[in-house]
């Protein structure tokens, strides 16, 4: 951390209540905004030579650097394309257009249903921040862990595990570290998606006749390893990160995980891993669950339609959500209703 911010009553007007962690170039803390409510704070490193002016950040988040440096801010640019147009140096660039980028996500998606909604972003002190609103709940890997879920909850989960994706996708956005623990469970039972440190903007390329939304990526095995595509692992990236890779990690690799408890491909190492997921096929989910599990065949043939190892032969996030409520509905399960999922 660049300090140990837990430790100060007060930055920028909010009051730190702890530390929730760093990673990256960000720390996480819960914290009250200037208005007294919960929120998520993120702090951004490595800013104090910049010496940025305090202030808040307004519509379009443009963010003054120094007296003499300034973002250029590009309002239809900056969101369809990833143009960001940042007038520094290299090195100092790339670092803020890491937070711009962040920051830029996370406001395309407040107010939609399924993500965070941002409450504040600024610069204080040499440091650049954002702070999103607080979800009472818990994340969903905890939930997994430790809660016994009946058949319908674990569907209507699964439900909603979609609709994030497929709002992201349909924006042109790639999350690129679908997990159990990027999702929090509120009490009021809705699943919201968060923590877009990986997120990109993707553009629409035509691969073998197939419109696919992706980003030119420059490293691989760039994510949690355990969720990683197959075409992630390997050196050559070829596409790149892509909707398909969302895919496998957020309605394969985690659903399989929300019907099992376990994660479907394991490895010793890192290196072992990454061949098991290239080149192995897990057990199929419906020899796992309960002979009694509705529709145990066409939700385990659903999932592991997403790990399928070509990432071609992958549904769309759209082709997922229609065929799964299609199983909802067979099972009678009303997916337009409000979910009624237990917080425990």
């Amino acid at each position: 951390m660049v300090e140990d911010l837990s430790c100060r009553e007060n930055f920028a007007g909010f009051t730190i209540n702890y530390g929730l962690g760093g990673h990256f170039v960000v720390d996480k803390y819960e914290a009250k905004d200037p208005h007294g409510q919960n929120c998520v704070l993120r702090v951004f490193r490595d800013w104090k030579a910049q010496d940025p002016k305090t202030q808040l950040i307004g519509g379009g988040y443009e963010v003054k650097l120094s007296d003499s440096r300034w973002t250029q801010h590009f309002p239809e640019d900056h969101k369809t394309q990833g143009a960001k147009g940042v007038g520094v140096d290299e090195e100092t660039g790339n670092r803020f257009e890491y937070f711009q980028n962040r920051l830029s996500i996370t406001e395309d998606l407040s107010g939609v249903p399924g993500f965070p909604e941002i409450v504040a972003a600024g610069a204080y002190e040499g440091h650049l921040y954002f702070a999103t609103k607080w979800i009472e709940g818990q994340d969903l890997r905890h939930k997994i862990k430790y809660s016994e879920m009946n058949s319908d909850e674990k569907l209507k989960i699964m439900h909603q595990l979609v609709l994030p994706i497929e709002r992201m996708h349909s924006r042109n956005l790639l999350h690129n570290d679908v997990k159990p623990s990027n999702y929090i469970l509120g009490n009021d039972g809705k699943l919201v998606l968060m923590d877009f440190d990986l997120g990109l903007y993707g553009e629409r390329r035509i691969f073998d006749g197939k419109s696919v939304l992706c980003h030119e990526a420059k490293k691989s095995r760039v994510g949690t390893i355990e969720y990683l595509a197959p075409e992630i692992t390997t050196v050559d990236l070829g596409i790149g990160f892509t909707e398909f890779s969302d895919v496998w990690s957020g309605l394969g690799v985690t659903p399989y995980l929300l019907m099992t408890k376990g994660l479907p491909f394991i490895g010793r190492d890192i290196s072992e891993l990454c061949g098991v997921i290239r080149w192995e096929n897990p057990t199929r989910i419906e020899r796992l669950l309960t002979p009694g599990f509705p529709q145990r065949g066409r939700v385990s043939d659903l999932v592991h339609w997403c790990l399928e190892k070509d990432w071609k032969k992958r549904p769309r996030a759209v082709q997922f959500r229609k065929e799964l409520e299609g199983i909802l509905t067979e099972v009678g399960i009303d997916w337009n209703r409000k979910s009624n999922i237990k917080v425990v």
